[in-house]
């Protein structure tokens, strides 16, 4: 028996129990080594996760509502019963209605349930950039609640961690994932499918250093420290990319986020910072950093797809739906975004910066065209610099990409 507090009792003549097997159990606790949530009752606060069926059985027999209610109650006064082709129920009124106000109290609460919006909890890599910003900003603008949604939002320090968020099943979506990192994960067997770009070219990305640093050239970047957030990002990419481009060897050093990267850089910890305007785009006016490269330095990420959106593959098989409605409130709110002078004011409010500062992210840094979702391009190259980088051992194939990619998400 299983009482779910709000959603279950257990007390009832009819009982829940699970289904218990030695076989079911090993399963279980095989998901559990693997990342996935174990779900004590399907039918309770939560449908996601692995759970032993559910069975109403007693002492090894199927309980029925025949056997669990008609039965004990054949010898009351107020109830006659025949077998055959009819039953007969005599039942007073008096008793009958307090049974109907509650039918009709419980189908209420199940219309109102069905009316309710559908959650998704979204993991956005780096709060405070533009790109990451159209969930939180689009439902405070009231787009995903037009489509019947609630988002459930979070933040990470980079890549490799939202994609793990969504891996483990902790986040339903995962935005600005490196291509690397999406390649590796699926190759190993993550349930992870892209179902949208959140970043095409080279625009944004920026590595500086100190206003007093020595270096002045990218040739003066030899034997240095240069950030990038978590492995398998776009930073990292570009990183790597920088490298072979500009012919030089330093050490590429992980760093986080564009603002604990900065307290590195400042701290004298790491030479060479990066970050994603408009975050510390203030202190290079202001000349207390000086700008060193840009990720568009590199020819081949100009017109390349550096971070993808993902889904949980189990969370889509089973709510299809809900991500389409949510890629269809992204879109619209991509269009506000570029549209409506709003959009820049409450992305300043938001990201807690001045709004002439804001304006430069759209402008400048992250073009229209760079964040359409449904824009994939220059998969083979970013295939063949992860094979380089040891990411995946070979391109994958035209059928892993079909399963993979995801786009555009219909």
């Amino acid at each position: 028996m299983c009482e779910t507090p709000g959603f279950r009792h257990g007390k009832g003549p009819k009982r829940k129990s699970p289904y218990k097997d030695p076989l079911v159990d090993a399963c279980s606790k095989a998901a559990q080594a693997t990342g996935y949530a174990f779900n004590d009752d399907y039918n309770g606060a939560q449908q996601d996760g692995f759970s032993p069926m559910q069975m109403t059985m007693r002492n090894g027999w199927r309980e029925s509502a025949a056997t669990a209610y008609l039965q004990p109650a054949l010898s009351r006064d107020n109830l006659a019963a025949s077998r055959g082709g009819r039953e007969m129920i005599k039942l007073s009124l008096r008793l009958a209605m307090p049974a109907l106000t509650l039918l009709v109290g419980l189908n209420c609460a199940a219309v109102a349930q069905d009316n309710a919006p559908d959650k998704l909890r979204i993991a956005g890599g780096l709060a405070g950039t533009w790109e990451n910003s159209f969930s939180e900003l689009g439902q405070n603008a009231g787009f995903f609640k037009k489509h019947g949604l609630v988002l459930e939002i979070f933040y990470t320090q980079g890549a490799g961690e939202t994609q793990q968020a969504v891996i483990s099943g902790s986040a339903d979506i995962g935005t600005g994932i490196g291509t690397f990192n999406t390649f590796g994960a699926f190759v190993k067997g993550a349930p992870i499918r892209v179902i949208a770009a959140t970043h095409t070219g080279a625009n944004d990305l920026t590595w500086y250093v100190k206003a007093d640093s020595p270096i002045r050239d990218k040739k003066d970047l030899a034997g240095k420290s240069v950030a990038y957030s978590t492995a398998g990002s776009s930073t990292y990419a570009a990183v790597q990319a920088f490298q072979k481009v500009f012919g030089v060897a330093y050490k590429p050093v992980a760093t986080g986020s564009p603002a604990s990267t900065l307290t590195q850089v400042m701290s004298g910890q790491i030479d060479v910072g990066w970050t994603s305007p408009p975050f510390a785009v203030d202190l290079l006016r202001e000349g207390k950093i000086r700008q060193i490269m840009r990720a568009s330095d590199v020819p081949e990420l100009r017109n390349q797809t550096a971070r993808f959106m993902t889904a949980n593959a189990l969370a889509i098989e089973s709510r299809r739906a809900v991500f389409v409605r949510y890629l269809q409130a992204y879109r619209e709110v991509v269009d506000w975004m570029y549209a409506d002078k709003a959009a820049v004011k409450a992305f300043a409010d938001w990201a807690h910066i001045p709004e002439a500062i804001a304006r430069l992210a759209p402008e400048d840094y992250y073009p229209k065209n760079n964040v359409l979702p449904d824009r994939i391009e220059g998969l083979d190259l970013a295939m063949a610099d992860a094979v380089s980088f040891k990411y995946i051992a070979t391109p994958l194939t035209k059928e892993q990409l079909t399963t993979l990619i995801l786009v555009p998400f219909k």
